[in-house]
C-alpha cells in the first residue's frame, strides 16, 4: 500500500509527501513560519527543479546563483509583469498574438 509519503530527496531532514490529503492538512498548517521573503522563515525550500538539486555555479551572472524561478521574491515581482506583457494579454497568449 502506497503511504504517499517516503524519505528524501536530501539525506537528511527531508519528507516527500505524495497524497493530496495529507500534502493540503500541512501546507495549511505551515501560515507564518514560510516567513515573508526568502529563507526568512522557519520552513524553507532549497533551490530544486523537481527533485534534481540545481549547482549554483552554473549562474555566475545573477545574485541568486539559480534559475528564474529561484530569484528572490522583491525579483519576481519585477519581472513578473514584463513576463506578462511578453506572454500576452492576461498571461493569455496565442500563436497569432505572438506573430503580431
Amino acid at each position: 500500500e502506497d503511504s504517499y509519503r517516503w524519505d528524501g530527496p536530501e539525506l537528511s531532514n527531508s519528507v516527500t509527501l505524495s497524497g493530496q490529503a495529507e500534502v493540503s492538512e500541512i501546507l495549511s498548517k505551515l501560515g507564518g513560519r514560510l516567513g515573508t521573503s526568502d529563507t526568512n522563515g522557519e520552513a524553507y525550500k532549497p533551490n530544486f527543479l523537481g527533485f534534481q538539486k540545481l549547482s549554483t555555479a552554473a549562474w555566475p551572472e545573477v545574485p541568486w546563483h539559480s534559475i528564474g524561478l529561484g530569484a528572490p521574491q522583491e525579483k519576481h515581482a519585477w519581472v513578473r509583469p514584463l513576463l506578462t506583457k511578453l506572454c500576452g494579454p492576461g498571461g493569455r497568449w496565442s500563436m497569432q498574438w505572438l506573430s503580431d
